[in-house]
């Protein structure tokens, strides 16, 4: 659900990192997306705690940069 590598590029230049600005975004259109699957109510759930753990990381990456 969430990516967690960097897309290929067909330019073929290696791509550092996202940013924090970056990452915040990918999470927004993936929670933008997270919807029940009533086949699989279970699926809906793990994707809910994937993206939360993954809000969490980056706010301690923050905190730590923080002055």
């Amino acid at each position: 659900m969430i990516p967690r590598s960097i897309p290929w590029r067909a330019t073929g230049a290696d791509r550092e990192a996202p940013s924090p600005a970056e990452r915040l975004a990918t999470l927004a259109r993936a929670i933008g997306r997270l919807a029940p699957d009533w086949r699989d109510p279970e699926r809906y759930y793990e994707a809910r705690s994937e993206l939360a753990e993954e809000v969490r990381r980056l706010a301690r990456t923050l905190e730590g940069e923080s002055p």
